[in-house]
């Protein structure tokens, strides 16, 4: 599924606002649409939706609506940043993983453009990622892949690769046809 750019926004949404006040709703509804059919339109409109909105959560960097998705108990295994990587457990542990990686980067922002639904209770993101360090001026953009596994209506485990390949052989794809462009992905 080709998915639109995140949004740029500055604040929260109704539905977002919503749902951190009534925070059992997320797995509920989540639930929901994961029981809908794979092909089902409704299950891809609103997977769109929320991967679009949660990257645009992590863009303005409102990590309570970004971990709203994900289980308190979350494994986050990130396999591309040397002295960050590796794996971390909960939400502290993302929020540990943020503050090193925004040590390093002022700027960082995620742009998914293609999702791969699995009836598994996975989601493959495929996007790019583009950052930034005021003080030395060195940019980076890279092809970012992370694969999503839910439990009890939560992401329970979370890993990210800067290379679309490797997340594309984890998931249990044939990355060949990604990397031949019959499955296109803009250029980083």
């Amino acid at each position: 599924m080709r998915v639109e750019p995140p949004p740029v926004r500055r604040h929260r949404t109704v539905d977002q606002r919503l749902l951190l006040r009534m925070p059992k709703l997320v797995p509920t509804l989540t639930r929901a649409l994961r029981s809908l059919p794979l092909r089902s339109r409704l299950r891809s409109a609103v997977t769109k939706r929320l991967v679009r909105e949660g990257s645009a959560a992590y863009n303005r960097r409102d990590w309570d609506v970004y971990l709203a998705a994900y289980h308190p108990e979350v494994e986050n295994d990130v396999h591309h940043v040397a002295g960050i990587e590796g794996v971390r457990h909960g939400h502290a542990g993302w929020r540990h993983y943020w503050q090193g990686w925004f040590e390093a980067w002022d700027e960082s922002y995620i742009e998914p453009f293609e999702v791969v639904d699995f009836a598994d209770d996975r989601l493959l993101v495929l996007g790019r990622v583009r950052c930034r360090a005021e003080g030395t001026g060195i940019e980076l953009e890279e092809h970012m892949a992370t694969l999503l596994t839910y439990r009890a209506g939560l992401i329970a485990r979370h890993e990210e690769w800067f290379d679309h390949a490797a997340g594309l052989r984890a998931a249990g794809l044939d990355p060949r046809p990604y990397e031949r462009g019959r499955a296109s992905s803009p250029a980083p």
